[in-house]
């Protein structure tokens, strides 16, 4: 295997989940022809961290489909956000102006006012949905959660 042009694209935790769950439908595990066992393991652990809260990829209903990036794009297209921006969001799904700070550069002088800070957060939750909070605390204090 060569790598052609590295770094040419950067993907989404959502664009990762799903090209994983293809090619573990599309290739025997084991035997023969199987995968390598460690692209068996790093395929299982990347799996499980999708599916562990506070990732957006455990909630349920599952908030992503073959539109949710496209829809989003379209809804936060007026604050003209970089595309390392949209990629943290997508990933982090930030539904408070204090988490889109960590996620937005200088976002304070950027976008001053509370209520575009609000707005960006409302068009989010939107389209990404509201993350399960009895799951994220259940994930801070290391129980587990039976949806």
């Amino acid at each position: 295997m060569k790598i052609l042009e590295a770094q040419s694209a950067v993907l989404t935790n959502y664009e990762v989940f799903t090209h994983l769950n293809a090619n573990e439908k599309r290739h025997p595990r084991y035997g023969r022809e199987g995968r390598p066992r460690n692209l068996v393991t790093v395929t299982k652990e990347l799996l499980e961290y999708f599916g562990e809260a506070p990732s957006p990829l455990a909630s349920e209903p599952f908030p992503y489909h073959e539109q949710t990036i496209r829809t989003l794009l379209e809804k936060l297209r007026c604050w003209d956000f970089t595309k390392a921006e949209i990629i943290m969001i997508i990933n982090l799904r930030p539904t408070k102006p204090e988490n889109l700070n960590t996620v937005i550069e200088e976002m304070d002088s950027r976008f001053p006012e509370e209520d575009t800070q609000s707005e960006i957060c409302a068009a989010i939750m939107g389209v990404l949905g509201q993350p399960n909070g009895e799951a994220e605390n259940a994930a801070k204090r290391g129980t587990v959660v039976d949806n």
